[in-house]
């Protein structure tokens, strides 16, 4: 260990930066994993291990290539940055599709005529979780529960819990 340099200086800022980005991307990104392709993530994935791997090899170069070796880390990190955020903002899409198909799903099997039978098993096959407010079924202690019934009828939904449950 010798006295740190400003290029050095330089140099751990930049690995921490990419440090820290790739822990915020991945942390953020992974609820859009099981909508995103999976060539454009083995793409950027790949050229994040590279980028890494750059500056822990470089980091054993001298000072004059370790500098090369930290920007052309910093250039592979932003190259698969440009390869992941197209996959990302469709991985986005592809989410918000899944929820509205789960939302219609769930509506159809609180219905009191359900369109199909197999409405709960598609609903778990596709990993949905229940959306809305509060409890999907109805009290069955309500004090109106006529006014609950109209309710249920203009929704479209039966508002019946069977006992035991």
């Amino acid at each position: 260990m010798g006295v740190w340099t400003v290029e050095q200086d330089v140099i751990t800022a930049i690995d921490r930066a990419l440090a820290t980005m790739a822990i915020l991307a991945a942390f953020a990104l992974s609820p859009l994993l099981p909508f995103a392709d999976p060539v454009s993530v083995a793409s950027g994935g790949c050229l994040f291990a590279v980028a890494a791997g750059s500056r822990f090899f470089g980091q054993q170069l001298p000072p004059r290539w370790s500098i090369a070796s930290a920007f052309a880390g910093l250039i592979l990190f932003c190259i698969a940055g440009f390869i992941l955020l197209p996959a990302a903002d469709k991985a986005a899409a592809a989410a918000q599709a899944n929820e509205r198909r789960c939302l219609a799903i769930q509506n159809d099997m609180l219905s009191s005529l359900p369109l199909r039978a197999n409405d709960a098993d598609v609903f778990q096959a596709l990993g949905c979780k229940p959306q809305g407010h509060g409890n999907v079924y109805a009290d069955r202690d309500a004090d109106d529960v006529g006014a609950m019934l109209d309710q249920a009828a203009r929704r479209g939904s039966l508002p019946y819990r069977p006992p035991g449950q």
